[in-house]
């Protein structure tokens, strides 16, 4: 009988021990290293120097803040001298910051439209205690797209873009919020299932106990609620297009996840472009005159109804 202390010492051992490592595991993501603009910009711009050019030299950019109750946001907007009512809101991947969106705000600048850049909660010069990859980043987003028809009028045309993180959050927002269409590189398809993906290569430890008890200290500590961010569910309540960008030897974030969500879509116009040979987050450098031509002919293809109006209207 003396020694029945054992069992339970080794059990509740084994129970902080695991506890640590799911702590752990939540903390690479709500607690992550924050890239600095200059090593953003650094990564970017070698092979982007000409939408560079065109954030230093060319675009307008207009900085703001936007109080979120427990962050404060920084951004910036540019208004296109076409001076049409249509504006493309950019949200970047984990651990980067606005500069993240560079390149691909210039694909959207040529084609006419206005940008509005952000860094996300928690990253860049915005302020934040933690990142949640998408739970509250989501609401953030839907109080930048209000400020957005504050600035170019309750009437606008807007539109999402994302990279990652960035590109799950636009997602995510869907069945809450109906912009003209959504660009999504890289997304993950449901927080929960990216977890069980990624534990074990963060831990080397089985998902069980792991993963309920990831869960756990999530909400526990950071009130991140890792199963309630499921963008393709969210997807799957909307009508809004997208079009989804995905390297196919990516492996942070498998292809697969982007396939979903495609399956997931209900609109006819949506689309997605696998790029081969390509990683997280490369698909643009990976195949750049595809990754535009399909960009633009999904655009044209959104906005054609909005493009005879303006037509109608000329008249």
């Amino acid at each position: 009988m003396q020694y029945l202390w054992i069992p339970a010492a080794v059990l509740l051992a084994a129970l902080a021990f695991f506890s640590l490592a799911a702590l752990y595991c939540v903390r690479v993501i709500t607690k992550s290293e924050r890239r600095s603009e200059e090593k953003v910009r650094s990564k970017d711009e070698a092979a982007f120097p000409e939408a560079f050019r065109a954030w230093d030299t060319v675009w307008d950019r207009k900085p703001f803040t936007l109080d979120v109750g427990d962050a404060v946001l920084s951004g910036e907007y540019v208004i296109h001298p076409e001076g049409k009512k249509r504006v493309v809101i950019f949200c970047h991947g984990h651990t980067v910051c606005r500069l993240g969106e560079v390149k691909y705000a210039s694909l959207f600048y040529d084609m006419g439209w206005s940008l509005l850049f952000y860094d996300h909660r928690y990253f860049g010069r915005s302020t934040g205690k933690c990142c949640t990859l998408g739970q509250k980043e989501s609401e953030d987003l839907r109080k930048v797209m209000a400020y957005a028809r504050q600035v170019f009028g309750e009437d606008a045309s807007i539109a999402l873009q994302g990279e990652s993180m960035g590109a799950a959050t636009v997602l995510y927002v869907l069945d809450r919020e109906k912009p003209v269409f959504a660009a999504a590189d890289c997304p993950f398809a449901d927080t929960l299932e990216l977890f069980r993906y990624l534990l074990p290569h963060w831990a080397r430890l089985p998902r069980w106990p792991l993963m309920p008890l990831a869960v756990f200290m999530g909400r526990l500590v950071y009130g991140y609620d890792i199963p309630a961010v499921s963008p393709v569910r969210s997807v799957a309540g909307s009508d809004t297009p997208i079009c989804l960008f995905h390297g196919e030897e990516d492996r942070l974030i498998p292809c697969e996840n982007s396939k979903k969500l495609l399956a997931a879509s209900k609109n006819p116009k949506s689309r997605m472009h696998l790029v081969p040979g390509v990683r997280h987050a490369a698909a643009l450098a990976g195949d750049p005159e595809g990754y535009r031509r399909i960009l633009k002919e999904f655009v044209q293809d959104c906005t054609e109804e909005d493009q005879h109006e303006t037509d109608r209207t000329d008249r």
